[in-house]
Order: structure tokens, then sequence, then C-alpha cells
């Protein structure tokens, strides 16, 4: 066929392109919660003071919200040691979208008992902002948790984006 952008160079081997559905898989264990909404950072913190407590290592914890801040998901995101935890946008937002969630709230725990957050916290806060400002999926806080002590905090404020 003359004109085939296709047939460049003569003959070419049939190429079988895969492909993917997604689904969500629910765990058989769910999480128990006094109310479906979250009412902002104390409302989190009691999730994730649940969710994180008694781990002798870091954790990565996300609650997915829809546009009336209705809990539609939770997801453990990252598993470290005791000096950190790995995280990309992607692992946060790949679950988000899955959800068909409108916001995220992160939480993560400080074995030691220290709430405040690392540089590398505050430049992880700051790359998922910015992710989720393009994905229009907002990042509406980030907790640092110590359940040992029974204290949090919220470092959304020190993460400022352009």
């Amino acid at each position: 066929m003359i004109g085939d952008p296709y047939k460049r160079g003569g003959p070419r081997e049939a190429y079988t392109i895969p492909v993917f559905k997604c689904r969500l898989v629910k765990e058989r264990k769910a999480l128990k919660m006094a109310a479906r909404e979250i009412d902002g950072a104390y409302g989190a913190a009691a999730v994730f003071m649940r969710t994180l407590r008694n781990l002798p290592h870091e954790e990565m914890h996300a609650v997915y919200l829809n546009a009336q801040a209705e809990i539609v998901g939770f997801q453990v995101l990252s598993v470290g040691g005791l000096g950190g935890t790995a995280l990309t946008p992607a692992d946060v937002f790949r679950g988000a979208i899955a959800h068909n969630a409108r916001a995220v709230i992160l939480g993560h725990n400080h074995p030691s008992g220290n709430i405040a957050p690392s540089p590398e916290d505050i430049s992880t806060t700051v790359a998922i902002r910015r992710a989720g400002k393009i994905l229009g999926i907002e990042l509406l806080d980030h907790l640092v948790c110590a359940p040992s002590t029974d204290r949090w905090r919220s470092i959304i404020d020190l993460a400022p984006i352009d």
C-alpha cells in the first residue's frame, strides 16, 4: 500500500499489544471507623494513630476521600525500616485514581517518637503536592505520627509549592 505510515522499510513482524484492565481488590481486613468523614487533621490523626500503633518500623499510609470528604479507601503505601520508607507520587496517586478520590491524606510514623519531619519528609510532600495539582487530586495533609507518645504533626504547611 503506497503511503502507509506503518510500512516503512519493508515488511515487519506483527506485534501484539497487551491489553490490561485495572481493578480494585478489597482486602478481607477492614478498618472500623467512628465516622465516614474526615474532619481535617485531627480526624486523620485518629485514623493514623490507630493504624500505625505498635509498629517497630516506618510505614506510610493513605486515606482517600471523595468530594464530600468521605473516606472511600485506605492503603498501606510503603513499609520501611527503622530509619525511613521510600515513596513516589506514583505510589500515592495510583491508589487515589483507582478509588476515584478527589483528595488524599498521608500519614507515616516515626518509631523514635520524634514528630519533627525530616528534610526527606518535606521534599516528598512537595513532590506529591505538585503531582496532585497536575492530576486534580489534592494532598490535604501529610502527618508525622508518634503513636507511642500520642503525638503527631502536620507537615503540609512546611511544604510550600510554586
